[in-house]
C-alpha cells in the first residue's frame, strides 16, 4: 500500500513540462475526463448483451478513440457483425469465450487480447459458466452507421 508521502512524490514525478498541458489545463478548467462502469448509460443489444459506453473521444477529447465494456451472460453472444471504418480491440476482463473472425475460431480467456481487423466478420460467444466481461476500444469512435450485419467478401 503507498503512503500519502509516496503518492505525493509520484504525483510530482508526473507534473507536466513547462509551458504544455498547464496552459491548456487553465484554459479548459481540466483535461481529465474520468467515466465509472457503475454510472455509464446501459444500452442492451439484440442478443442480450449489456454494453455501457465509457468514454467517447468525440464528447470533451481529441476524437479518436472510444471505449465500451461489454457483458455476456452464459451461453450470450455477439451478434455476427463488422466494421468498414473501426478497427477494435476486444479486451478479456473476466469469464471465457469462443471468438471468431472470419473463418477462425479461438478460445479466449480473461487476460487475452484480440485485434479485430476493419471488413472482417467477427463475433464472441460465452463459452462459461461465469458472465464474459470485455473492453472494447474502438478507433476511430464507435458510430451505429458502422455496426454492419450484412455480408462482406471476407478473404
Amino acid at each position: 500500500m503507498r503512503s500519502a508521502t509516496k503518492d505525493a512524490h509520484a504525483v510530482a514525478h508526473c507534473a507536466p513540462a513547462a509551458g504544455l498541458s498547464r496552459r491548456a489545463s487553465r484554459e479548459n478548467n481540466s483535461l481529465m475526463i474520468i467515466s465509472s462502469v457503475d454510472s455509464a448509460p446501459v444500452s442492451i443489444t439484440d442478443t442480450g448483451s449489456e454494453i455501457r459506453v465509457l468514454l467517447d473521444t468525440t464528447r470533451g477529447g481529441q476524437g479518436r478513440l472510444s471505449l465500451a465494456v461489454e457483458t455476456l451472460k452464459p451461453g450470450q453472444s455477439t451478434a455476427p457483425h463488422w466494421h468498414a471504418n473501426l478497427e477494435e480491440v476486444y479486451f478479456i476482463v473476466a469469464g471465457r469465450g469462443r471468438m471468431e473472425i472470419g473463418a477462425e475460431a479461438r478460445a479466449v480467456i480473461a487476460g487475452d487480447a484480440i485485434l479485430i481487423p476493419i471488413n472482417r466478420v467477427h463475433c464472441l460467444r460465452n463459452t462459461g459458466n461465469e458472465d464474459l466481461v470485455i473492453l472494447c476500444p474502438v478507433s476511430p469512435p464507435w458510430v451505429p452507421e458502422d455496426y454492419r450485419v450484412d455480408e462482406v467478401d471476407d478473404e
